[in-house]
């Protein structure tokens, strides 16, 4: 149960960050919302803390399992390796911790999420693509990979 308590801790002092983060990146405002679709289905939250740096927080379920989860990333953007007029095309890697539940328990892990995302300069949205490559820590270990694509508003 300690390990469940201190998995909880860590989401919500990540989700609280995401919340308070007060930065702007040119181009995208702070705080977009969106979802997802890949192994699960969810809702994306993402605050920029500044230009190459974001938090993002997953809120997601798996129909097949009956399970839902939550996940938080620390986010680092690179510009410089796909460049596009008119937009910017990050590419963008971290470290993510997340949790699952489900009717046969609770699981944690951690993951490293990869991705390139789409920001376009004259609308409010973004367009991202990512893969994690993961292991399962609670309640054992085990390859734990996810991935998927998705779109977030930027009001």
């Amino acid at each position: 149960m300690r390990k469940f308590a201190i998995v909880y801790v860590l989401i919500f002092v990540c989700f609280a960050g995401v919340l308070n983060a007060n930065a702007k990146y040119n181009g995208s405002k702070n705080f977009g919302v969106g979802i997802y679709m890949g192994y699960d289905a969810g809702l994306s939250f993402k605050s920029w803390m500044n230009r190459d740096n974001a938090l993002q927080v997953d809120v997601n379920w798996n129909f097949n399992w009956g399970s839902m989860g939550v996940g938080a990333a620390y986010l680092v953007h690179n510009y410089e390796i796909l460049k596009a007029e008119g937009s910017r095309l990050p590419v963008y890697f971290g470290i993510k911790g997340w949790a699952n539940f489900d009717p046969g328990g609770a699981r944690a892990g951690v993951q490293v999420p990869l991705g390139i995302s789409w920001i376009f300069r004259d609308a409010p949205i973004d367009i991202f693509v990512q893969i994690e490559p993961g292991i399962q820590v609670i309640p054992d270990m085990h390859f734990a990979p996810n991935g998927g694509v998705g779109i977030r508003f930027w009001p």
